[in-house]
C-alpha cells in the first residue's frame, strides 16, 4: 500500500475558487501552497497529489441535465392524465355523433317506408270509405227515423275515417297537423265514453286542468289505437281497459292499462318498428305512427311490462293549465 504523497495522483474536479483558496491562503489558515515542496497529507496538489488538510475533499459536478429530465418527467406525469382524458372525451363525442348519424339514417328510411305505406294505406281505405257513404246514403231513405242516430255515428266515424287517411298521407310532410290547445280531462272523458269495449277513466286532481297543444285527431288516433291495442291483449277479447290522467311536474301524463298477456321484454322497443306485429290481422304501422305523432307534438310515447301482469301505454306529454 503506497504512502499519502508518493504514489500516482487521480486527477478529480475541482472548483477553481476553492483551488485557489487553498493554494492561496490555505485550508482552515493553514499556510498556502507557492511552489513544489513536501506533500502533506490530505490535500490536492497541483500535479494530483494529496495537499492540505486531512479530510477535505471538494467535488464539481454539472446535474442540469438531470434536473432538466427531472422536470420534464414531472409536466409528462401532470400533463398525462390530461391528455388521456381530453383523448377519451372526443372518442365519447365521435362515438355519439356516429350514433347520431346511424339513427338519423335509419329514421330517414323509417320514414321513407312510412311515406309508401301511408299512400298505399290512404288509397285501400278511400274506396271503401266511398262505398259506405253511398250504402248510408240509401239506408237513410229506407229506414225510419229512428234509426237516424245510428246513421249519424256511422258517417261520422266514416268522415273521421277518411279525414285520419289523408293526415297519414301528410305524415312526412307535416307530422305536427293543426295542433291546438286541448283540455285533456273532457277530451279523454268523452273519448272513453265512445269506446265499443269497456273502458274506465279517471284523473287525478292535480291533472284535471291540463292542457296540451297536440292535433285532436292525431291524438285520439293515438288514444284509440292504444286502447284497441290493449282490448286485444286478452287472450278471450274480454277484459277491462284503463284510461288513466295525471300529471307529473310540467308534463301531462296519459297511461292506457290492460291486465292481458302483456308484451316481451325483448319486443318492447321492436314494436315500434314499421311494420313488426305479432297480430294475424296487424299491419304494425299503429304504433309506429302513434309514437311519431306524439313524438312531434314534443312528447313521448313508452310501454312499460306492469308487475301485477298486463302493459301500460305512457304518453308524456308538454302540459300547461292549473296544476
Amino acid at each position: 500500500m503506497m504512502g499519502p504523497g508518493t504514489g500516482p495522483g487521480f486527477p478529480l474536479p475541482m472548483d477553481r475558487g476553492m483551488m485557489g483558496g487553498a493554494m492561496g491562503g490555505g485550508m482552515m489558515g493553514g499556510p498556502g501552497l507557492s511552489g513544489p515542496g513536501p506533500s502533506r497529507p490530505g490535500s490536492i496538489g497541483r500535479r494530483g497529489g494529496l495537499h492540505g488538510p486531512a479530510g477535505a475533499l471538494f467535488l464539481s459536478m454539472d446535474i442540469t441535465a438531470y434536473y432538466r429530465s427531472r422536470m420534464l418527467y414531472r409536466a409528462a406525469a401532470v400533463v398525462s392524465p390530461f391528455v388521456v382524458a381530453g383523448l377519451a372525451a372526443l372518442f365519447l363525442f365521435l362515438l355519439a355523433s356516429n350514433l347520431r348519424h346511424r339513427r338519423r339514417a335509419q329514421e330517414q328510411e323509417t320514414l321513407a317506408r312510412l311515406g309508401e305505406s301511408a299512400r298505399t294505406l290512404a288509397h285501400e281505405i278511400r274506396n271503401p270509405l266511398g262505398a259506405i257513404r253511398i250504402q248510408t246514403g240509401l239506408l237513410r231513405r229506407k229506414l225510419p227515423g229512428e234509426a237516424s242516430a245510428q246513421l249519424d255515428a256511422i258517417e261520422e266515424e266514416v268522415q273521421r275515417l277518411s279525414l285520419l287517411s289523408r293526415r297519414v298521407s301528410d305524415f312526412l310532410k307535416n307530422p305536427r297537423g293543426d295542433p291546438k290547445g286541448i283540455l285533456l280531462d273532457g277530451f279523454l272523458r268523452e273519448l272513453a265514453a265512445r269506446q265499443p269495449i269497456r273502458v274506465s277513466y279517471c284523473a287525478s286532481k292535480e291533472a284535471q286542468g291540463a292542457t296540451v297543444i297536440m292535433d285532436a285527431e292525431l291524438l285520439r288516433s293515438v288514444v284509440e289505437n292504444l286502447v284497441r291495442n290493449a282490448h286485444e291483449s286478452y287472450p278471450d277479447g274480454e277484459g277491462d281497459v284503463e284510461v288513466v290522467l295525471s300529471r307529473e311536474r310540467g308534463s301531462a301524463v296519459i297511461a292506457v292499462r290492460d291486465w292481458g298477456k302483456g308484451i316481451p321484454p325483448e319486443l318492447l322497443e321492436k314494436v315500434f318498428d314499421p311494420f313488426f306485429t305479432d297480430k294475424v290481422h296487424g299491419s304494425g304501422v299503429g304504433l309506429s305512427l302513434s309514437r311519431r305523432f306524439v313524438e312531434a307534438a314534443g312528447g313521448t310515447l313508452t310501454l312499460l311490462r306492469r308487475g301485477s301482469g298486463g302493459t301500460e301505454a305512457r304518453i308524456t306529454l308538454p302540459a300547461g293549465g292549473a296544476r
